[in-house]
């Protein structure tokens, strides 16, 4: 038999074998770590090795030996002669003590590639530690001190310490040093900004940026010969020239938003919000239509602000090839166009089947379409609008995306009360508004508002939302709820609104179920809100990368009307006054009665008293009665005689 070549025999010759399937296989793909933590599948703090592990109990037991050896060094301090320098017996002892330390071959010796490190790190930690030694033995002449180093904290200490370093530090900072870099030390003259459409756009914004961060801090950044009231009209000039609003609408924005995001609130009024589209589910779904527009050449992706997706039936467009409002699919009423901001009001409403709801502004049909999809239609909803030009479009818009449960009426919002008092269970309110929250589609709103125009708006508001909370029944079984919105920022037409409904109604504010928004303003200049309108959402585009909206949603809890305490005790006094009044007049009636009692008496004591007096007749009466019964006896007698003589 011929030897085995192989492993144990020691041969080379056996024949070399391919790499096999596992080499065809294709490898798999390599994500990358960046990606990984962006997605949230692992965890971006680094995991600890196991040498870092060891150094650190390591390091931790270091510690603990300094302690130990610092009390040592303390008890054997005590000990020295009193004529003893402190510093000297310090400067003694730390020397053995580092012996000591040094001759400890307890610790396991660390590996090549982190010793050099590692020891570095401990020779820093070891001169930090008896740094710190040297302060505290100096420090000890007194008892008291002692005793009240060691009742605080060493992390307390450490806090307290750095803290006051921080306080040091900004002492020490010399406040002109920033004024000259990056903030405003010189004020135009009037002139100037009389002219200051003539002004380059650059040169505006440098201004209007040193502006902004001189008032961020103005106590220490302002030049000391101008006030805050003169740098807010540099300001306001500044932006109206830049951006094209009037002085009104732009004094406004600063009171309403921060100065480091008033210049993104009014570059975000220049840009276009993205087309956003709903997908009818009445007729389809949204990932059949994002399919088959796809196939037309369009980029899309679902509806969602900062990553939260919101919305099971929204598609945002980026690019389309084709008319988005001229598609087969918009022709058979597979989806419609409307804004992300429009959507967040029926969301918060969520009309369930069966329901009946109010739209009580509801052209061109956005809204109202949403809600009969939601409602499956099913249910009875009422699309009312003031405007009947409107309504045709309304009409056109059911009729295309086939909506069969709703009603379409033309009537005055105001009105609504008086024909559907008590019937409805949910009711929408888009409020006509001032249009201050979507200045990219209407830049008019820019130069074309004032006073005037937002009183008179929040004047209608306020008539339309009493109508409106009469027509819901807070007795029904489903609930009594109603979401209120408009397009506007301003705080006149939003929270106001909102505080004056509950005033005079019997409803409040719950949350409006909605995933994102800034929450309403409970404190707004002087006037104080009711606490419960933090509860409703203000949405800006800048923020949200949406259109400026308003969201409330209310709850009735009462029918009727809901009065202050001032006009209750007002009720009351009249009611006393009224009680009153009837109590003196029955009085008065009681008297009438009891004196025509008393005149009736009399009159009957007068006639009794007649009536007893004795009757006497005069002659001439008597005789004539004589003659009357006699002439009658002479009758009766002749007519005797005659029917005796027939018979």
């Amino acid at each position: 038999m011929g030897a085995r070549s192989g492993r144990k025999t020691g041969g080379d010759n056996r024949q070399k074998r391919g790499p096999g399937k596992r080499a065809k296989r294709q490898q798999d793909a390599v994500i990358p770590k960046s990606v990984l933590i962006a997605d949230g599948i692992i965890d971006p703090v680094k995991k600890k090795s196991r040498q870092q592990k060891k150094n650190k109990v390591q390091s931790k037991r270091r510690a603990e030996d300094l302690l130990t050896e610092k009390e040592d060094v303390k008890a054997e301090v005590k000990s020295v002669d009193e004529n003893k320098n402190v510093e000297e017996a310090v400067q003694e002892i730390i020397p053995k003590k580092k012996l000591k330390m040094g001759d400890d071959s307890s610790d396991e010796e660390l590996p090549d590639d982190d010793f050099d490190l590692d020891s570095e790190e401990n020779e820093e930690e070891e001169v930090a530690v008896d740094q710190e030694l040297l302060e505290e033995m100096q420090g000890e002449s007194e008892e008291s001190e002692t005793q009240a180093d060691d009742s605080v904290p060493y992390l307390e200490r450490k806090k307290s310490k750095q803290k006051q370093l921080d306080e040091d530090a900004d002492e020490d900072a010399d406040p002109e040093a920033e004024i000259h870099i990056d903030t405003l030390t010189e004020l135009p003259t009037a002139e100037e900004l009389e002219n200051n459409n003539l002004t380059d756009a650059e040169v505006l914004k440098d201004r209007i940026n040193r502006n902004i961060t001189t008032l961020d801090k103005f106590t220490l950044r302002r030049n000391p010969k101008y006030s805050r009231s003169e740098y807010l009209t540099v300001l306001v000039s500044d932006l109206c020239s830049l951006y094209g609003y009037n002085e009104f609408l732009m004094n406004k924005f600063i009171q309403l938003l921060p100065m480091n995001e008033l210049i993104d609130f009014l570059d975000a009024n220049e840009k276009q919000r993205p087309i956003v589209i709903r997908t009818n589910t009445l007729k389809s779904r949204r990932r059949e239509l994002a399919q088959a527009l796809i196939a037309r050449g369009v980029n899309l992706d679902p509806l969602e602000t900062k990553g939260q997706k919101w919305s099971n039936t929204g598609l945002t467009i980026h690019e389309s090839g084709v008319p988005i409002g001229a598609t087969p699919e918009y022709l058979t009423g597979h989806y419609m166009l409307q804004g992300a901001s429009s959507q967040l009001p029926v969301i918060s409403l969520a009309p369930k089947p069966g329901d009946k709801v109010l739209d009580c502004s509801a052209a061109p049909g956005g809204k109202t379409t949403h809600m009969a999809a939601m409602m499956r239609n099913s249910g009875i909803l009422v699309a009312n609008d003031a405007n009947k030009d409107r309504a045709k479009s309304l009409i056109a818009n059911l009729h295309r995306l086939n909506c069969c449960n709703a009603i379409v009426s033309h009537m005055d919002g105001r009105d609504l009360s008086k024909s559907w008092k008590h019937y409805f269970n949910k009711i929408l309110l888009d409020a006509p508004c001032s249009g201050t929250g979507v200045i990219a589609k209407d830049p008019q709103v820019k130069c074309s508002k004032d006073d005037a125009d937002i009183k008179r708006c929040a004047c209608l508001q306020k008539e339309i939302l009493l109508s409106a909370v009469d027509c819901l029944n807070a007795n029904s079984k489903e609930g009594a709820e109603m979401v209120y919105c408009t397009c506007s920022l301003m705080v006149e037409e939003n929270e106001d609104v909102v505080d004056y409904i509950l005033r005079k109604r019997h409803v409040k504010v719950v949350e409006t179920g909605l995933p994102f928004g800034d929450p309403g303003f409970t404190k707004y200049g002087n006037k104080k809100y009711d606490e419960s309108i933090r509860h409703t959402r203000r949405y800006y585009p800048h923020k949200h990368n949406v259109d400026g909206f308003f969201v409330c949603k209310l709850v009735k809890t009462a029918n009727g009307e809901k009065k202050n305490d001032y006009e209750i005790e007002e009720e009351k006094a009249v009611k006393e006054q009224q009680k009153q009044k009837a109590k003196a007049k029955s009085a008065k009636k009681k008297l009438a009665e009891n004196a025509m009692d008393t005149t009736e008496k009399d009159s009957d004591l007068e006639d009794d008293k007649k009536s007893k007096k004795p009757t006497t007749k005069s002659k001439n009466q008597k005789a004539k009665s004589k003659k009357f019964f006699d002439r009658k006896k002479k009758q009766n007698q002749n007519k005797k005689k005659r029917e005796d003589k027939s018979d």
